[in-house]
């Protein structure tokens, strides 16, 4: 009968019923049914808004494995789940400059309702498709600079760390009693681990956003250490983190969010206290005092007056934190339909410890698969695949390929017109233009005609190497056309079975004259 809360990451809950629980009771509880839990027993009638609103956890029953069984997870299930179950972006999100309210707003499922959101000072470019809300929801406020939380009343609240949760302790862990001191609230607990780590621990990051081969967007991001190898140097410890979603303009962002999250020693340091409903004093993301100077938990530079004493408490933040479900609490369930079920009289009630989770450093990735990634929703979740083959982020470009003569004076005329796009991917080029002589003012010019490829080729295979191909009509119709490299650079001829197309060849154009030509060819 434990309930675990994580920041930003889904929690848990499970308790049980007496086994003398009565059976229309057990019965009328259902999957997908909510279970709210009370800092103190209340009357039922009073009304499920009422309940809820005094609720300092709720979460929704997905699991009933026997008649005195309940499980299931908090309101942040509603985002999806670690295994990408939930609403699915199957339309993009996407903002131009969008604040993090602008974020919110597109990445809330109506089933969580709106929140307190400050937006923070940063915009983000992007768009996020394919992929459940959760993943995105992570991705874009790592990006922005902020946090969120799914309060037990259902609301999803965003904002910077420091606005959303408590940026200044009132919670202390001491081995000096429970109870209010002050402006603080003592917490009677015993350090039972403090551990250090670099294993994730890195002095940069490269990110590869969207697209491939020369065009492959990418970001940098580095980080301060005052570590040094073997022969003194300071140390370098780099990380490319592969995030195919992510544009020209924001992977710079996804590289310093990674920096800003690993580029720290991680401290960790796990804390038991006797507390009853601890969720009233801190919740995952706020930070609290401990201190417990016989573990090396201490900041000598740190120092306030608590019952009489001047102690020297460490700041940390909590992540995490395990409380069991003890007797005064009250426990209810919510229908489908809305009414309340009281459990209070009937649920076994655990007399156990709260575990508090707390570190110093950013939150730790969960795995090393989960550092590569930071930043990006293609692979924050279980839909990289997905999000990689779906990203949009590298459309043909608007080409800028001409048609002109050798000597000079083409002109399409007043009604011609000319378009082209190209696409670069694994080192080759793929474009294709057309070219339409119409209207007043329409000349062949003199000489031999050429047409600018978007890129120069490569020269591998000498000056003669094929380019490209399509068709010219003319006054003598159709003609079937090749390009080749032979002027050099980012020029091509083209070539007919009578010679070089030009501006009497194979014959003359006409208003109306048409040339339509395409190609593939690596760069140079």
């Amino acid at each position: 009968m434990t309930v675990q809360q994580r920041l930003m990451q889904l929690g848990s809950f499970s308790l049980r019923l007496r086994s003398s629980t009565r059976n229309d009771v057990t019965s009328a509880i259902e999957c997908a049914d909510y279970v709210i839990i009370t800092a103190t027993p209340m009357d039922v009638n009073l009304g499920a808004a009422n309940i809820l609103a005094s609720s300092i956890y709720t979460g929704i029953i997905v699991n009933r494995p026997n008649a005195e069984s309940i499980s299931g997870h908090d309101l942040s299930w509603f985002l999806g789940t670690p295994d990408g179950k939930g609403p699915l972006l199957k339309s993009p999100a996407s903002h131009a400059s969008g604040t993090l309210s602008d974020w919110i707003t597109s990445l809330r499922p109506s089933s969580l309702a709106a929140g307190s959101v400050t937006n923070t000072g940063i915009t983000l470019t992007n768009t996020y498709q394919y992929m459940c809300n959760r993943e995105a929801l992570v991705a874009a406020t790592g990006l922005l600079g902020a946090e969120w939380n799914v309060t037990p009343q259902g609301e999803l609240d965003a904002a910077a760390a420091s606005t959303l949760f408590r940026a200044t302790p009132r919670v202390i862990i001491t081995r000096r009693g429970e109870g209010p001191a002050g402006d603080y609230i003592g917490l009677d607990g015993g350090v039972v681990k403090s551990s250090s780590d670099i294993a994730q621990y890195i002095t940069g990051a490269t990110v590869l956003g969207n697209g491939s081969g020369a065009t492959i967007s990418t970001g940098t991001a580095s980080g301060t250490t005052s570590y040094v190898d073997l022969f003194g140097n300071p140390l370098v410890v780099e990380q490319f983190i592969n995030a195919p979603t992510e544009t020209a303009t924001s992977a710079d962002d996804v590289a310093q969010d990674a920096v800003d999250k690993l580029n720290e020693l991680r401290r960790t340091i796990s804390a038991t206290t006797k507390t009853f409903a601890p969720t009233r004093h801190a919740i995952p993301g706020d930070w609290i005092y401990v201190h417990d100077p016989d573990a090396d938990v201490a900041d000598l530079t740190n120092t306030i007056d608590f019952r009489g004493d001047l102690i020297s408490p460490l700041a940390v933040r909590l992540y995490g934190i395990d409380w069991p479900i003890m007797s005064g609490h009250g426990v209810f369930v919510q229908h489908a339909d809305g009414s309340i079920t009281d459990l209070t009289p009937h649920v076994e009630w655990e007399d156990g410890e709260t575990r508090w989770e707390i570190g110093i450093a950013p939150q730790p990735i969960a795995s090393a698969e989960a550092s590569r990634s930071i930043g990006s929703a293609a692979t924050l979740g279980p839909h990289p695949d997905i999000a990689a083959r779906a990203a949009t982020a590298n459309p043909p470009a608007t080409g800028s390929c001409a048609l002109t003569a050798v000597s000079g004076g083409l002109n399409l005329g007043a009604g011609g017109s000319s378009g082209s796009e190209y696409h670069i991917v694994d080192g080759r080029c793929y474009w294709r233009a057309v070219f339409v002589f119409s209207g007043a003012g329409w000349s062949a010019g003199t000489g031999e005609f050429r047409v600018s490829i978007p890129v120069a080729p490569s020269t591998a295979l000498g000056g003669f190497a094929q380019v490209g191909e399509g068709w010219y009509y003319s006054s003598a119709g159709f003609t079937t056309v090749t390009l080749d490299q032979s002027p050099g650079g980012s020029l091509a001829r083209l070539i007919y079975t009578g010679g070089i197309v030009g501006a009497a060849a194979p014959a003359a154009p006409m208003s109306g004259a048409v040339l339509s030509v395409h190609g593939d060819y690596p760069i140079a």
